[in-house]
């Protein structure tokens, strides 16, 4: 599997070495570049193969040939259907449904999202998450088809906004917290605010308030494990139905929380994209 890239050379990068365009223009990683200066003719100027530290000029035409490993052999694929909401020859984004595990573990070998999309790509294919989300987490995540889709959109952060439905209501419509969170002394799973753990920013406001829950809106500065199920818990508001921070709910196979909104450069067009995936009607029933 390959993928092309063709570029040209903006005004204002004469003289620029052809290295630090691939590097800082189109994010191509040390990695990546190390192995297409190993293939032959994969980095072309004007039609010419190239040495990296050769000067460009505006105008310059750039092709780049990126190959792909060849095959996955870390993924068992699985017959399955995904909700799977856009798609180009670089990402998909999938709606993710909750009580599923993202990647293979012990207790999901063969039954995560990961088999089952390797099962519809073909065993060739390569997961390669974008952004990841818990178990029992709904809503969009987005998956890179190649290794520099995945390097371009790691390197600008996704923006993505959550959904959630908490226990209780936040003393204020709208705030900030910023805490740091590490990991429960003794336990390889549980977190919680401490004074020794790793920043950790969550931005909320309240969108609705029933039956003493609150439907809030979040936005993530940090990705800490858990930082949305920990923030809340320490504002005294955990999520509906969650058995790490909160109170489990009998009948209920998740959490309250879901994964509305993403939006993101695509890579090589840097076309905008924005998608939205509404509240599930299950959550919807928790404010009554």
């Amino acid at each position: 599997m390959k993928r092309i890239i063709k570029y040209t050379v903006p005004a204002g990068r004469d003289g620029v070495l052809l290295r630090d365009i691939l590097r800082r223009e189109l994010s191509i990683s040390a990695t990546l570049l190390r192995r297409m200066k190993r293939e032959q003719d994969s980095i072309l100027k004007n039609g010419h193969p190239a040495y990296v530290t050769a000067e460009v000029s505006a105008g310059d035409e750039l092709t780049l040939t990126i190959e792909e490993e060849s095959v996955n052999t870390r993924v068992v694929p699985r017959e399955g259907a995904l909700d799977i909401v856009f798609e180009n020859e670089d990402l998909l984004v999938i709606n993710k449904p909750a009580d599923l595990t993202v990647h293979p573990t012990s207790g999901h070998y063969d039954d995560s999202l990961a088999n089952i999309l390797v099962g519809m790509m073909g065993e060739n294919f390569i997961f390669r998450p974008v952004s990841r989300l818990d178990r029992g987490t709904s809503g969009l995540m987005a998956v890179a088809k190649n290794s520099y889709s995945h390097t371009f959109l790691a390197s600008q952060n996704l923006e993505r906004e959550y959904l959630a439905v908490c226990e209780g209501v936040p003393g204020k419509p709208c705030g900030t917290i910023d805490a740091p969170i590490g990991r429960v002394d003794g336990s390889v799973l549980l977190r919680e605010v401490r004074l020794d753990g790793k920043a950790a920013r969550t931005h909320f406001e309240v969108l609705r308030v029933a039956g003493g829950r609150a439907l809030v809106k979040l936005k993530l500065d940090t990705g800490r494990t858990h930082q949305i199920r920990v923030h809340m818990k320490s504002i005294g508001c955990p999520l509906v139905g969650d058995f790490l921070y909160g109170e489990e709910i009998a009948g209920m196979n998740r959490f309250a929380l879901h994964s509305a909104y993403l939006g993101c450069n695509l890579p090589f067009s840097n076309e905008r994209l924005e998608l939205n995936s509404p509240l599930p009607h299950e959550l919807e029933e928790l404010l009554g």
